[in-house]
């Protein structure tokens, strides 16, 4: 199996794509089980915030309140093949398109 190394830089108060996928998986009940093909399988996740004397945190120092602290995020998860490509035995992921 392959696998994705996706690296982001958002700001230190947004939600983690892992949380995001977790709380899809926990709401996939009933008629929507479906979703649960179509997530994709995270590996690891990771936060790695900037360090004092950084330039994040010069920034911080600069422009106070105007400026929201980032962290470098990154996932490893298996990697997908796009909603078009897939197959669920009966043609092109119907349940999804």
């Amino acid at each position: 199996e392959k696998l994705v190394l996706k690296m982001s830089f958002p700001g230190t108060t947004r939600v983690t794509e892992r949380t995001f996928v977790d709380r899809c998986k926990e709401l996939a009940q009933g008629e929507h089980t479906w979703v649960l093909s179509h997530l994709p399988n995270i590996i690891w996740s990771f936060d790695i915030p900037f360090r004092d004397g950084s330039p994040q945190d010069n920034f911080k120092k600069k422009f106070g309140d105007d400026y929201e602290m980032r962290v470098m995020r990154g996932i490893i998860l298996e990697e997908s093949q796009p909603a078009l490509e897939c197959q669920d035995g009966k043609g092109m992921c119907s349940s999804f398109l």
